[in-house]
């Protein structure tokens, strides 16, 4: 906004000058037009370049919002992707819901059922007699019930040790301020790199319209 009044103001002071030697008004929409598409397209670079500080004529650095604002933006990136994006809540539904919740369950039920399996077999020997059948099967079923209806009793104490293991925020924050420049920008420019032709297409427009408002200003002078 700020840079935005500052080209406004000088390129205001070019058109002052053009209308004063040439008193042509068609010629305001069409600078209006083309200050629009160059500012708008100015702009959308100023955000992302240059990647380090560069010096120009002489008189003052500049270098990127985004690239030196990285540790910022990373920091603030890592709590939202945290906290809202990939959560540890959002990854234990994610893996406790729908088809990979039903293959987890069927592994731990495997697993279960292989070590009731040994411990029921254990259980007879030590009794001096084999475990039938369907005694076999009514502990299963019951040790796996129990098993099934506790777990999610267990998902606070397991999200908070995940949360504690993981430390995603601060994994995210410190890996996004190491990257490099280039693959910074790319990560956040990525966003609406698609939309900057409409971006720049639309200060155009605004831009034709000002003039046009300036034309029919001057014309009724």
């Amino acid at each position: 906004e700020i840079y935005g009044g500052v080209f406004g103001f000088l390129i205001g002071l070019l058109q002052v000058a053009l209308w004063k030697f040439t008193q042509v008004w068609w010629l305001m929409p069409i600078v209006g037009v083309v200050v629009g598409l160059i500012t708008n397209w100015l702009a959308i670079q100023m955000i992302f370049r240059p990647l380090e500080p560069k010096r120009f004529l002489g008189l003052f650095t500049y270098q990127g919002m985004f690239p030196r604002r990285q540790t910022e933006i990373a920091s603030e990136y890592g709590k939202i992707v945290s906290d809202d994006v990939l959560s540890i809540r959002n990854l234990f539904r994610l893996i406790t819901k729908g088809e990979t919740g039903a293959l987890i369950a069927a592994e731990v039920t495997k697993s279960v059922e292989g070590k009731l399996e040994n411990n029921l077999e254990n259980l007879g020997k030590m009794m001096g007699k084999e475990s039938s059948p369907e005694l076999k099967g009514r502990v299963k079923t019951a040790v796996l019930t129990h098993v099934m209806e506790r777990a999610p009793q267990h998902q606070p104490e397991l999200e908070e040790y995940l949360e504690k293991k993981l430390d995603m925020a601060n994994t995210l924050e410190t890996r996004l301020a190491q990257l490099p420049k280039e693959k910074f920008e790319r990560v956040l420019r990525g966003v609406f790199e698609e939309d900057e032709l409409t971006l720049i297409l639309c200060g155009g427009f605004l831009g034709g319209m000002v003039g046009c408002l300036q034309a029919v200003i001057l014309l009724t002078m």
